[in-house]
This record gives C-alpha cells, structure tokens and sequence, in this order.
C-alpha cells in the first residue's frame, strides 16, 4: 500500500539494524555524528508526555496522540571531546510520502466545536487558550496544553495571524516541536 509509515520504514528500519550504516548515511544530517545509538519508530512518549501535552488517555499514534515519525539518538564528536556520553542528541523526522501537507487542527473542524468561529479570530497575543475549543475542558479530548508550553516568543513571531494560526499545517509541526520540548 502507499503509506508515508511503510516508506519511513523500508529507508530506515535497515539502518536500524545497522548503526554503524545509519551513522554513514545520516551523517550529512546530524552535525559531527560521531555514533548513532538507536532509531525508533512512531515515538509518542509515556504517560508524563502524555500529561505534558494534555492529550486524552488511551489515545494511539494518528488518534489523539502526538507521535512522531522516528526519532534518531546519536552523539556527536563534541561529545566525545567532553566524554559526556549521557543523553543522546535526538533529532525527530516526519516522514511525508502520501499526505499533502502537515493536516489541521482537528478541533477547528470538530462538529463538536460549539464556536469554530472564536479559531478563525483568535488573537494569539490575547489568552489564546481562553478561546481555543482544544483547551475547553468538555471531555478528555478537550483538555490540550499546548498553548500552556508554547513559548511567549512563537506568540510574537505570529502576531500578524488572522485567527489562530494552528488551524492549518502549523498544527502538527506545532504538536511535535512541545513534544520535543518536552523530552528536553
């Protein structure tokens, strides 16, 4: 079948089984690799991510989970130098092969979001979250922190935003730069 997770698979569960190649062939893309240490596949956390992101419980990768695409753990020559060998560089890849774009806010398009209106004017300089229906706290569902971790700087930069700009493709590059903060 087509999908972008068996092509993210049949490039790099090989190299998962060889390190030594993995380092060869992603050394353009991990800045002075000097070892990789494992590739993982659909990475979504534990449960303290799961708290972090205010996702619902019970939620799997593609349905109420951030999950990322594979996750890359390497150490690099600076690393070596310092002989601090405790926690890996970790660099996350989506892997787009099918889908079009980085998909949508799904609670903008919720039929049960009561207001979809209050996401196409909302001001993210302005207690976003206060109306973000994501945040609402209806159901499990609806009890996300994403606006809670997201930097004050990120708000600044999207100012000129007309509505909330998580609606669009920004939403799961969005969901997975937390995430990332959050395995910091």
């Amino acid at each position: 079948p087509r999908s972008s997770q068996f092509a993210c698979l049949n490039v790099l569960f090989p190299l998962r089984r060889s390190l030594d190649a993995a380092k060869t062939l992603l050394a353009p893309c991990l800045p002075g690799v000097r070892r990789v240490t494992s590739i993982a596949f659909e990475v979504t956390g534990d449960d303290d991510a799961l708290a972090f992101m205010g996702e619902p419980p019970g939620g799997k990768r593609g349905a109420n989970r951030t999950s990322i695409d594979a996750v890359v753990e390497w150490f690099n020559t600076d690393d070596d130098a310092a002989g601090d060998f405790t926690k890996p560089h970790c660099t996350f890849i989506e892997w787009k092969y099918t889908e079009e774009g980085f998909g949508s806010c799904g609670g903008y398009a919720s039929k049960g979001n009561p207001n979809a209106r209050a996401c196409e004017t909302l001001d993210p300089l302005n207690i976003p979250a206060a109306g973000c229906y994501l945040t609402s706290g209806g159901s499990s569902r609806v009890r996300r922190h994403y606006w809670k971790h997201t930097p004050p700087a990120w708000l600044h930069a999207l100012s000129g935003a007309t509505g909330c700009p998580f609606r669009g493709p920004l939403y799961q590059l969005w969901r997975q730069r937390l995430l990332a903060d959050h395995f910091v």
